[in-house]
C-alpha cells in the first residue's frame, strides 16, 4: 500500500511496498538487483525466495504477497504445476514466469494455466520487468 510521506512544503515523496515471493531454483542475479532498481525509484520491494513450489506454496497462503514470479524448470512440482496449485486456492495474485526457456507452448502453457506475463532470462529487460511488476502490484 502507498504512503505519502511529506518532504517539504512543495513536494511529497511517495514510497510504496511490494511483498513478492520468487521461486527459482538458480541462484539468479536478478533477485538481488531488481529490489535496489525499485529503490531508486522510491519504491521497497520486499522478495521472499524459495528454491522450490511447496513451502512457497505455505507462503502464498499465509503471508500477504502482492505477487508470484516463478521459474518453470525446477524440481517437481514444477513452475507449470506450481502456477495450477496457486490457481486452485488463489485466483487474483498475479504471477509472472521468469524462466531461461521460452516457446510459444510454453508460453501458453504457462498463460492457460494462470499466469498473467511471461519473461525470457536471455532477452530479459530489467526495466520492462520492473515495470510489469509494478503495474500488477498498483492493480492487484
Amino acid at each position: 500500500m502507498s504512503q505519502i510521506h511529506k518532504v517539504n512544503a512543495t513536494s511529497t515523496l511517495i514510497t510504496k511496498t511490494i511483498n513478492a515471493v520468487w521461486i527459482d531454483d538458480d541462484n539468479f542475479f536478478l533477485k538481488w538487483l531488481i529490489p535496489e532498481m525499485f529503490k531508486i525509484a522510491g519504491t521497497t520491494l520486499k522478495i521472499t525466495e524459495f528454491t522450490s513450489a511447496v513451502p512457497a506454496i505455505e507462503r502464498i497462503k499465509t503471508g500477504r504477497q502482492d505477487i508470484v514470479l516463478t521459474n518453470l524448470f525446477m524440481p517437481p512440482p514444477d513452475g507449470m504445476d506450481l502456477i495450477k496449485m496457486i490457481r486452485e486456492f488463489n485466483k487474483k495474485i498475479p504471477i509472472v514466469v521468469v524462466s531461461a526457456r521460452f516457446n510459444p507452448k510454453l508460453y501458453a502453457d504457462a498463460i492457460s494455466a494462470g499466469a498473467i506475463d511471461y519473461f525470457f532470462k536471455k532477452d530479459l529487460n530489467l526495466c520492462d520487468l520492473c515495470e510489469r511488476i509494478d503495474v500488477l502490484t498498483s492493480t492487484s
